[in-house]
């Protein structure tokens, strides 16, 4: 059975329990007798007529005109403590950061220094085998 004509069919069944609803409600005929009609028990036909008088209820019920205001954004205690935390890690990172540049530097100039040493000792010991030879 195709889509289209299930929702008929469905719509069809829906009318014909609010149809027998509303005759019980209005006291043509008796939950009992209403129930046969639909072909369920009392207990199912009560629990039908209570869901379709909530479903009135709840379509007549005044409502706000326009479009709902949007939710304020509202920062609950475990979000604030969240971000705190993160601040903190970010602020631990900056400065391991920076001390890695410090060591980065001193490394380098140590290793400069070294270099500059090496240099002067060939330089001196160059010198003195040419001396002797």
């Amino acid at each position: 059975m195709s889509t289209p004509k299930k929702k008929l069919k469905q719509e069809k069944k829906a009318r014909q329990r609010a149809d027998i609803i509303m005759k019980v409600r209005s006291g043509i005929m008796t939950a009992t007798q209403g129930a046969a009609a639909l072909g369920v028990s009392r207990k199912t036909y009560y629990k039908w007529e209570n869901r379709a008088l909530g479903a009135m209820l709840d379509g007549l019920e005044n409502r706000d005109t326009g479009r709902p205001e949007l939710p304020e954004f509202s920062q609950d205690e475990v979000t604030l403590k969240k971000l705190e935390e993160l601040q903190k890690q970010n602020e631990l990172l900056e400065k391991k950061m920076e001390l890695a540049g410090i060591v980065y530097r001193f490394e380098l100039e140590k290793a400069k220094e070294q270099n500059r040493k090496g240099k002067k000792a060939s330089t001196k010991k160059k010198k003195k085998r040419t001396g002797r030879s």
